[in-house]
């Protein structure tokens, strides 16, 4: 996602926690739970007067600094979650009145007199300024929400009536404090509707219950931010949850697992890790949900490709190969949404940024204004067969991205979205826009030039939800203005809502198996071994000159120094929750942590330098536990200060003064391990030519520190190999960020491994082991293929370690009009005891059935591994061959 609202540096940096979000998710858990986290708290809503209806009766207490609206039933008393206007407001356990602006005493109101039923503004007490009064973005509809706002004599729209509180509107809402009907009680004059009746197709019942909603209601639920409609039994919903690469919440009884970040994931070539990884993350959403931490629409994966290392977001993806990245949307979209119960999704998956996005802020462009040129060459082989794939898998959700393609704002695209999308792809879930990308249609692409036709572009072209209020504020101006039919929203609000309803939102928690996940399965000691694992598998090791590497754990003191040495939170890139409950990142075990728990010999630590500037005042402490250490383990690379969403790098080289520290610790004669923490490539020349042993480490998760003394002490042999090509400095200099273009040109080295005709620092595909493998033919493939390609290898660990292999198999020719230079049609993990071997069947099986891409008809090469020892045998294509 992107602007979907500025990250920073502070982790939850996916969850939104403005007031008005934190009463909605509230709300939720209310509706939900048979016994809420929070019993007591009930949003103040708009409902029908009856008179003495419990939850609409109230009394005028007293305390000293004034009255208090108290509700009838239980006695708790209006309080608002903010001390500003757009505070939402909720049922509290009475306190004592504020003396100090406490934005937890916010329940006193000053309120006129019973005996004078003349309408009169209701005013807090702690700030005379703010009235209460429904708000604006969701208007005075049944179930409309209330919140604070500056006092005006628009704002003055209550009367008394006896003892209840009444919304001077033509319907004569009252205040209530939150009820909700729901379809599965008895009393509840909802339960007989087809909406309620569980026998129905989900279809049936969501068209049901979207056909009843007034037009006001129904444009109210059209952003991400979903107001309640009390009357149809609809609760309040975040549209908008975070997964990445784990739950982006808060903690709740236990704090979510954090796995590596996607551009670390992609180095193990395991999708059923992924797989497995997906299927843990959405048994923490559920649980999570469940105690009001999260909603259960997960926007995620991210499966742009990583066509260049400037991106600041190719710590987000993948990798850089189109074959990964269909494995991964295709394991990563089942593994979060499929489960036990085939009558439900588990959580929903949203596969983003579509399409062809992949620049931030790079030498004054931005996402916001940028125009992606793209060949439908690249489009068909490089920037949509991801989103085929994902498609394929059955992913409830598409996000459109923010940039234009093709002089067309992607989220108002209807190419995009309704030609290839559902039409060609076959899409049948909904579409929801990055955060704000609707507005920017107008604001900053200058596409339309009025409100009214934004909003109406963006719909019809087949944008279904609009992250931000831009739908809910201005598609009223569409109708009004004959931009848009009713017809038209309610067609988008049955794609959206009929994701509601597979999620069993509208049905019993008692037989739902989801909605019985415990909290204990939170960071499960399960989920925490398998983050572990994960990191463990997606190291790479790069170099290992003399086998320094395994280390001994007695005998050698070791100094661990550099700017990620000590790096908690940025392990976990970005898009991540919070990890300890003390709202920290300082329970984890950074690299240095690490190191030290599985070392029983010295271990000294020393920062050197930050990431950035030129400060070089922690030389001499460095240098200092280094000469009185037998090994360096230097923690080099970068975080989210140098890459991160909305900021593009200039340069690839080590930023501030990591390489001059280096060269002085390296003229100490001591053994040098370097590991990287990065997630678009580094070029790291001179690191490579002088550490005695590297190892990418990459965004490693909440156990990575952990994970690298397994790999660095032997306790793991590393297998992963680079999901992406490092190459030299000069790259930047040699071809634009704003080039979409893959092939080689006159102004171009290419893109990715698969066009990108340059030198390299290390390819695409490398990686070492402790232990060695050797590679041989079993069946080679037939010289002359039509459309099926097949053969077999085997792999015999030839050392002394048991370790993993990955067979990576490749297509390659010379003719860059002829398609890809190199393209990956297979790849399998295996482990393997020393002297073991294993036989291999590699074919051209898709990845899925409608997402394969073809290979035309030519001289080929077939080549099994990367590097000198790579198998390669010839082959003539005379049919087209689908990969």
């Amino acid at each position: 996602m992107g602007h979907e609202r500025k990250r920073s540096r502070t982790a939850v940096v996916l969850v939104p926690l403005l007031a008005f979000v934190v009463v909605v998710v509230v709300c939720f858990s209310v509706w939900m739970s048979p016994v809420s986290a929070i019993p007591w708290t009930r949003v103040a809503q708009l409902w029908p007067c009856e008179d003495g209806n419990a939850y609409q009766s109230f009394t005028i207490g007293t305390n000293p600094a004034g009255p208090t609206l108290k509700n009838k039933q239980n006695g708790r008393c209006l309080q608002a979650m903010d001390n500003k206007p757009g505070a939402a407001l909720q049922w509290h356990a009475c306190i004592p009145a504020p003396s100090n602006n406490n934005p937890a005493n916010q329940q006193a109101w000053t309120l006129p007199s019973t005996s004078t039923p003349t309408p009169a503004s209701i005013r807090s007490v702690w700030n005379s300024n703010l009235c209460l009064l429904p708000a604006k973005t969701f208007g005075t509809f049944l179930g409309g929400a209330f919140v604070l706002s500056t006092c005006s004599a628009a704002t003055n729209v209550f009367s008394w009536k006896g003892n209840q509180l009444v919304v001077s509107t033509p319907a004569g809402y009252c205040l209530d404090s939150g009820s909700y009907y729901r379809c599965d009680d008895p009393k509840s004059p909802i339960r007989n509707y087809p909406f309620c009746n569980t026998s129905l197709p989900m279809l049936e019942r969501t068209a049901d219950l979207v056909n009843r909603l007034s037009t006001e209601q129904l444009i109210s639920q059209m952003g991400n931010d979903a107001p309640a409609v009390a009357q149809w039994g609809i609760p309040a919903y975040q549209w908008w949850t975070e997964g990445c690469h784990g739950v982006g919440s808060w903690c709740g009884t236990n704090c979510p697992t954090q796995y590596p970040a996607p551009c670390t994931l992609a180095a193990s070539f395991n999708m059923t890790m992924v797989h497995t990884m997906a299927e843990a993350i959405s048994d923490e959403g559920r649980a999570l949900h469940y105690e009001g931490q999260s909603g259960l629409d997960y926007w995620a994966p991210v499966i742009n490709i990583a066509r260049d290392p400037r991106w600041g977001r190719n710590q987000e993806v993948p990798g850089e190969d189109v074959y990964v990245q269909q494995q991964y949307a295709v394991h990563y979209v089942r593994g979060m949404q499929e489960g036990i119960d085939p009558r439900y999704a588990k959580v929903v998956a949203t596969c983003k940024h579509y399409a062809a996005y992949s620049l931030e802020n790079w030498h004054g462009m931005d996402r916001f204004h940028f125009n992606a040129i793209v060949s439908d060459y690249d489009l068909a082989e490089t920037y949509l067969p991801a989103f085929h794939a994902c498609v394929d898998a059955r992913p409830r959700s598409i996000m459109c991205s923010y940039n234009e393609v093709n002089g067309v704002p992607s989220c108002a695209n209807s190419f995009l979205l309704q030609t290839v999308l559902r039409e060609s792809f076959g899409f049948d879930g909904y579409v929801v826009s990055d955060c704000g990308a609707i507005d920017f249609i107008m604001s900053t692409h200058k596409y339309t030039n009025s409100i009214a036709n934004t909003s109406a572009v963006a719909m019809l072209a087949g944008t279904d939800l609009n992250c931000g209020q831009f739908y809910q504020q201005h598609l009223g101006e569409s109708l009004s203005a004959g931009l848009l039919k009713v017809a038209d929203i309610r067609k988008s609000a049955i794609r959206n809502f009929k994701q509601r309803f597979e999620l069993g939102m509208f049905d019993p928690l008692s037989n739902q198996p989801y909605a019985q996940i415990p909290p204990s399965a939170v960071n499960s000691p399960k989920h925490q071994a398998l983050s572990r694992q994960a990191a463990q598998e997606s190291m790479v090791l790069l170099k290992n000159d003399g086998n320094v590497l395994p280390l001994p754990k007695t005998g050698r003191s070791i100094a661990v120094i550099g700017p990620n040495s000590n790096a908690t939170e940025s392990m976990l890139g970005s898009y991540y929750g919070i990890s300890c409950h003390d709202g920290t990142y300082q329970c984890l075990y950074s690299p240095y942590l690490g190191i030290k728990a599985a070392s029983r010999s010295a271990v000294t630590w020393a920062l050197g330098c930050e990431i950035l500037g030129n400060d070089t005042s922690g030389f001499p402490a460095a240098i200092e536990a280094a000469r009185n250490s037998d090994v360096i383990v230097f923690v080099a690379g970068i975080n989210q200060t140098v890459e991160a969403e909305g900021h593009d790098r200039d340069q690839i080289t080590l930023p501030g003064m990591q390489n001059d520290l280096l060269k002085q610790l390296q003229t100490l004669k001591k053994p040098l391990i370097v590991v990287l923490m990065n997630g678009g490539a580094v070029a790291v020349q001179w690191i490579k030519d002088n550490a005695n042993a590297i190892i990418s480490m990459s965004y490693p998760g909440d156990h990575g520190g952990l994970a690298l003394a397994d790999v660095l002490f032997g306790d793991y042999n590393p297998g992963g190999k680079l999901p992406i090509t490092y190459v030299p400095s000069d790259y930047v200099n040699q071809i634009s960020l704003e080039d979409m273009n893959m092939r080689a040109s006159a102004t171009s080295p290419g893109r990715t491994y698969r066009y990108y005709t340059g030198p390299t620092i290390w390819e695409f595909g490398y990686g070492l082991s402790y232990t060695t493998f050797e590679t041989k033919w079993v069946t080679v493939p037939e010289p002359k293929v039509f459309d099926s390609l097949s053969f077999r290898v085997t792999v015999t660990n030839t050392g002394k370690l048991a370790g993993d292999e990955v067979v990576l198999a490749f297509v390659s020719q010379n003719d860059p009009n002829q398609g890809p230079l190199k393209q990956l049609f297979f790849f399998k993990r295996v482990h393997l005891t020393p002297g073991q071997s294993t036989e291999v069947f590699v074919s051209n099986a898709p990845v899925t059935p409608n997402s394969a891409r073809l290979l035309r008809p030519g001289a080929y090469n077939i080549e099994v591994g990367v590097g000198p020892n790579k198998l390669t045998s010839p082959v003539s294509i005379s049919g087209f061959v689908r990969v």
